[in-house]
């Protein structure tokens, strides 16, 4: 059960990131075919991608940040729709049965990342976003989570508290 469900999150991401690159005009390679059991995760995250309007910017953004002390790779940076009005974010999709926690601290840290290395104007807000896509026909909708700039600070300490952690 557990890698049938991997194996739908690293299809549905692939997928995904295949369709956004190419919408970019970056080069892709042959399209990823999408397997039959990841179908209904790829669907939540169609309609998701069309309420949101979603115009990726950067895929698969490797960032890093000094001061810190770490580097990761968002899914995506661009803009989306957030109450009819058209924000920036840094943001990931989770294939999870949950938004937990620990997302939201990763994603507030690339955030930090993404601020730090100049990818986005120091003007402009900057929110973390999680996108929740679902394994189950059961389970259909995506979610999604929204970190504003007020809130990152918390969860970025947190974050800063477990990679101590985990240096230690």
């Amino acid at each position: 059960e557990l890698e049938k469900a991997g194996a739908i999150g690293t299809n549905t991401h692939g997928v995904i990131e295949w369709g956004l690159r190419k919408r970019l005009g970056q080069k892709v390679g042959k399209e990823p075919a999408l397997l039959p059991a990841a179908a209904p995760c790829f669907a939540a995250y169609q309609r998701w991608e069309m309420e949101a309007e979603l115009e990726a910017s950067a895929i698969e953004q490797t960032v890093w940040s000094s001061a810190i002390g770490f580097a990761g790779t968002c899914d995506f940076i661009g803009t989306v729709l957030l109450g009819g009005k058209r924000v920036t974010v840094v943001g990931d999709w989770k294939t999870g049965k949950a938004i937990y926690k620990e997302a939201l601290a990763q994603v507030s840290a690339y955030c930090a990342a993404a601020r730090e290395m100049g990818l986005v104007p120091p003007s402009t807000p900057l929110y973390g976003l999680i996108v929740r896509l679902p394994k189950q026909q059961t389970d259909p909708d995506a979610e999604y989570r929204f970190i504003d700039e007020a809130e990152q600070v918390g969860h970025l300490e947190a974050f800063k508290a477990a990679l101590a952690l985990w240096h230690w």
